[in-house]
């Protein structure tokens, strides 16, 4: 018998914590075999196929044996499920299951937000950004989802990521349990990808100021942001939140697609309740992002230096930089508490 399980994101809920622990394979209450072919994730397989080209895709699954198969990368949320459906219908014929989980819109957005900043992928603030995804309609959750379910049908299932909804609180035995089979479970994964505090999020804003921003070094910049970001988890103690104001033109947006999304894939009010709840939670006035805020002029010059020192590698050789800090973070990095002791720097009474 052979099954496979399609993961399609959202970015930035849990996917990263999802891939490491089926890379990892310490399974439990899993009737079948379970496999997971890939280093990392399946973000080329689904590259390629939004470009086109669907071979990758095909190869993988012609290569599949008896058991359940896992095809897991957040980037299919950009994917058009019509024609993805139709290829995979071609080149498998048994059973599948396509899975996905829904971030409340606000945490979305801005978790989103705190991730384009770490990776070097924009400078301005969480308002632009807000106005970027409104035009892009990628937080539209019952327009979007809808369209998967009309491509799949009953296979695919769409998941809340929200604590109380999951699993024991956690995505990956929520995964596990929904996706694989009831009973199944996955040893601990660590956190790989988490958000850095506001201190941090300025810093890695001022060295890609230097380390620039071009679309070819994307993948290198990503791969830096990443590693530097999970070196730095220790340093800081602002923890990044949205504003008020922001806070309130995001419910507006996005409270007719909570109710919505709420009544066509939950059947309860999921969605809709953190939407309001984000406005209570949210800070009174914006979070600053200027780096002389928090660090010294010492602490910023050497980091700026550094980044000034390597920028010709970014630059000139960003495949490189990409492959060899793209499986450090899939390995781990060393110890972040020595990196943190030695970078901690920034001043706590800067104003």
């Amino acid at each position: 018998m052979r099954r496979l399980v399609l993961h399609i994101g959202d970015c930035k809920t849990g996917s990263t914590s999802i891939q490491e622990a089926l890379r990892r394979g310490e399974f439990t209450g899993v009737a079948m075999p379970l496999h997971f072919p890939a280093d990392a994730n399946h973000i080329p397989i689904s590259r390629a196929f939004d470009g086109g080209d669907p071979a990758p895709l095909r190869d993988l699954l012609n290569a599949a044996g008896e058991g359940i198969t896992v095809l897991s990368a957040e980037h299919f949320e950009f994917v058009d499920p019509a024609p993805l459906a139709e290829a995979i219908r071609r080149f498998w014929p048994d059973e599948i299951t396509v899975i996905a989980y829904a971030r409340p819109h606000a945490e979305a957005l801005f978790s989103r937000y705190c991730e384009n900043v770490k990776i070097g992928n924009l400078r301005g603030d969480a308002g632009q950004f807000h106005g970027a995804m409104l035009n892009r309609r990628r937080l539209f959750y019952a327009e979007r989802f809808g369209r998967w379910r009309s491509a799949f049908g009953v296979s695919f299932v769409l998941r809340p990521f929200a604590s109380a909804e999951l699993v024991q609180g956690d995505v990956v035995a929520d995964f596990m349990e929904h996706a694989i089979g009831q009973g199944a479970r996955a040893g601990a994964a660590l956190r790989r990808n988490p958000v850095p505090k506001v201190e941090v999020l300025a810093l890695l804003r001022a060295l890609f100021d230097v380390l620039g921003r071009e679309s070819e070094s994307k993948a290198a910049r990503t791969a830096l942001g990443r590693n530097l970001a999970r070196a730095m988890v220790d340093i800081g103690t602002l923890v990044p939140v949205m504003d008020r104001k922001l806070a309130e033109a995001v419910a507006e947006a996005y409270r007719e697609d909570a109710a919505e999304t709420d009544r066509v894939f939950f059947g309860r009010p999921i969605l809709s309740p953190a939407l309001t709840a984000s406005v209570d939670a949210a800070a009174e006035a914006p979070q600053s992002l200027e780096v002389g805020r928090y660090f010294t002029p010492e602490t910023l010059a050497v980091a700026l230096a550094m980044a000034r020192t390597i920028e010709p590698l970014l630059a000139e050789r960003p495949g490189v930089v990409s492959q060899v800090l793209r499986q450090n973070f899939i390995k781990g990095s060393p110890s972040n508490a020595r990196i943190a002791e030695r970078l901690r720097g920034y001043d706590d009474t800067a104003d």
